[in-house]
């Protein structure tokens, strides 16, 4: 997926209540990359870069993609500044939307894709 169709997937999800709606209604195509556990979290992070929600797309990042063991992995990853990271998850300063999209979608390029045998292509 491109940054382009990414981000209409942003704008798309934002039209939903929740992040299971919008998977009901994206479903599950025919040509994805990912297994169906890895697609819940795909939406899930569509979803949450859609709210603007830096909380949730931090713990996406730690508890259920398992990139870094700690906000503090998750920051020297990303280059963001500990204690900026610190502030916008505790909600004493909210970061710029870009940064919110940019990381979402640098989540979603780390997501494990099925092997596919050559049959399936």
């Amino acid at each position: 997926m491109n940054y382009t169709e990414y981000l209409c997937r942003i704008d798309d999800a934002k039209t939903h209540e929740t992040a299971d709606a919008y998977l009901m209604e994206y479903g599950y195509p025919f040509d994805c990359p990912y297994d169906a556990q890895t697609l819940i979290i795909w939406a899930q992070i569509i979803f949450t870069a859609s709210r603007n929600d830096w909380k949730a797309l931090t713990e996406i990042a730690i508890e259920k993609i398992k990139l870094f063991k700690s906000a503090a992995g998750f920051a020297k990853y990303f280059e963001i500044p500990y204690k900026s990271l610190r502030n916008w998850i505790e909600g004493r300063r909210q970061p710029p939307i870009y940064i919110i999209q940019l990381v979402g979608y640098a989540l979603i390029s780390e997501l494990p894709e099925e092997e596919r045998e050559e049959d399936d292509v």
